[in-house]
């Protein structure tokens, strides 16, 4: 059996539903030992990865991984400066270790489509400045969003992914690793955080009043109601068991053809 291991780095987006572990599944269902390692924080940029070098720096040197999937931070999306220096950089170590390493092209938050194009320009650019591999996801939760309005790829804050979206993360990675088709892999994928949007809004209402609250005790009070509705609604799943989901065939078919369908036009569109 082929065998295969993968370094993911990035944040939360990247640990939501526990993402690496779907690609591996996807990877041995179709006879690749995949073994995955992540490194990621929440919130944190490519320049704390680069800042906390130590951890970077053993995965690269001593994890000997064929590749490296990175994701910078998406919302909000740092400028093309930074991610052009901080990805560069990454790249170059990567490479210097003989690891292979993909850049995921990040999505925009569902209530500012505007930020999508400039994510896209800040990825050519660092695609022409190092020759990286990109994985279009953003290009596919654009499509989604705009013309399958059945598939929800958003968690309820409509930023981070929900299983259906880290189902697309996962696909677009192996895709690229592999070469092989994303038409066909299982249409299963994994939640480890509810989906919940009536608590979520009741979170966010809590949240809204403490910020608008001028007395530091009732400000303080609406601070902890919403701090732990918010832990006891949105705790993470630790049962292995409970975290697989069986995605609606017709759902997950469609958004394997998208995917596929945007990797061929990402690399039509960039090829040379």
């Amino acid at each position: 059996m082929e065998k295969l291991r993968v370094l993911f780095v990035g944040n939360s987006h990247t640990f939501f539903n526990d993402m690496p572990t779907i690609f591996q599944m996807f990877c041995r269902e179709n006879g690749i030992d995949a073994e995955v390692v992540m490194q990621a924080h929440p919130g944190v940029h490519l320049s704390w990865h680069l800042s906390q070098q130590w951890e970077l720096r053993y995965g690269l040197v001593q994890g000997h991984f064929d590749y490296m999937v990175f994701q910078q931070a998406a919302h909000p999306c740092p400028p093309m400066e930074e991610t052009l220096q901080d990805g560069s950089r990454i790249v170059e170590l990567a490479r210097a270790q003989g690891v292979k390493p993909i850049a995921t092209i990040t999505w925009c938050e569902r209530r500012f489509p505007e930020n999508q194009q400039k994510m896209y320009e800040i990825f050519d650019a660092l695609r022409e400045k190092t020759g990286i591999c990109c994985s279009p996801v953003g290009q596919v939760f654009q499509r989604v969003e705009r013309e399958e309005k059945d598939i929800d790829l958003y968690w309820v804050d409509g930023e981070h992914a929900s299983m259906y979206g880290s189902y697309v993360i996962a696909a677009c990675a192996f895709a690229r690793i592999t070469g092989k088709s994303p038409i066909g892999l299982p249409y299963r994928s994994i939640c480890s955080v509810p989906m919940d949007h009536e608590k979520f809004a009741q979170v966010s209402e809590l949240r809204r009043q403490a910020e608008a609250e001028a007395d530091p005790a009732k400000k303080e009070a609406l601070t902890a109601q919403a701090n732990q509705l918010s832990a006891k609604a949105f705790t993470p799943i630790y049962d292995r068991e409970k975290l697989w989901v069986d995605l609606e065939a017709d759902k997950a078919a469609r958004l394997q053809k998208i995917i596929a369908e945007e990797i061929a036009k990402y690399d039509a569109a960039h090829q040379g």
